[in-house]
């Protein structure tokens, strides 16, 4: 099954979703963007919850 994440980097929050071939949503979860004012934060908190 091919699956690719989809990200919306938003000003209050990142939205991530995990979508298959038929667009169908298998997994999503969210966290507020401005929690993670440090990029390395941010990215470290991207990678986390994408996986």
């Amino acid at each position: 099954m091919d699956v690719v994440i989809g990200i919306d980097i938003g000003g209050t929050k990142t939205k991530i979703g995990l979508v298959n071939s038929t667009g169908e949503c298998l997994e999503k979860t969210f966290f507020r963007t401005k929690e993670y004012p440090d990029l390395d934060a941010y990215q470290d908190k991207l990678v986390d919850s994408a996986i």
